[in-house]
């Protein structure tokens, strides 16, 4: 997953477009944090709140 997301924000940056990193605010280890998850892969609300800050500071840009 770390390797998916570093290319990821290179691409975003070729192409001078946004790259927003959910990824290090959700997950550690390569994992998501228990907090944010019930089953080790889908977000629960917590996860989710976390999503739509981050998310949210582009979308009123």
């Amino acid at each position: 997953m770390i390797a998916l997301n570093n290319y990821l924000e290179r691409l975003a940056k070729k192409h001078n477009d946004s790259y927003i990193d959910l990824y290090s605010k959700v997950s550690t280890h390569n994992q998501l944090k228990s907090n944010f998850t019930v089953d080790g892969l889908h977000l629960k609300g917590q996860g989710y709140a976390i999503w739509r800050q981050e998310v949210q500071s582009y979308v009123n840009k």
